[in-house]
């Protein structure tokens, strides 16, 4: 699967080239829609998870695509408020995935990544809206929460 007008793809050094035939779920250039989030699986989640639920058309939109090529439109976006509500997802999607093995969550902070690491056809947990916080910087560390941007974390340390 060679993209012709690429020049790394031709000499065979594409790393997209080599993603594209190992993984059958990523598409080049176009959307991918899977399967409508279960209803079931909402509610479930609803009833343990205190962040945000998003499944408007719009979200899914927004969180299709990060700074790659690829665009993978997700069934589902989340916002956890705390690592409570990380552990509890992680904890249902685990127990999930024997009935419904393609079922998984993909962490995303900024969408700055240039691999497609940052889409997903399942569930989006974007950390970035209340887990965000700087809490600790001293001379020897820092400690942060992973939707800290770079750019808060810079001034903190550099102050």
């Amino acid at each position: 699967m060679m993209n012709p007008a690429c020049a790394l793809c031709e000499r065979g050094f594409c790393f997209f080239t080599t993603f594209f035939i190992f993984s059958k779920s990523f598409y080049f250039g176009k959307v991918r829609y899977n399967r409508n989030m279960n209803s079931d699986i909402i509610r479930d989640i609803k009833s343990f998870f205190r962040g945000d639920i998003d499944a408007a058309s719009e979200t899914l939109e927004k969180y299709s695509h990060d700074a790659s090529l690829f665009v993978i439109r997700p069934s589902l976006v989340v916002y956890p408020r705390d690592a409570a509500d990380v552990g509890a997802l992680v904890t249902y999607i685990t127990e999930k995935k024997k009935e419904l093995p393609d079922l998984s969550i993909t962490v995303r902070s900024a969408g700055t990544c240039m691999s497609g690491g940052a889409v997903n056809d399942s569930i989006i947990m974007d950390v970035t809206r209340y887990m965000n916080r700087i809490i600790e910087v001293t001379d020897d560390y820092a400690v942060v929460e992973p939707g800290c941007f770079y750019r808060d974390f810079e001034r903190a340390t550099l102050a």
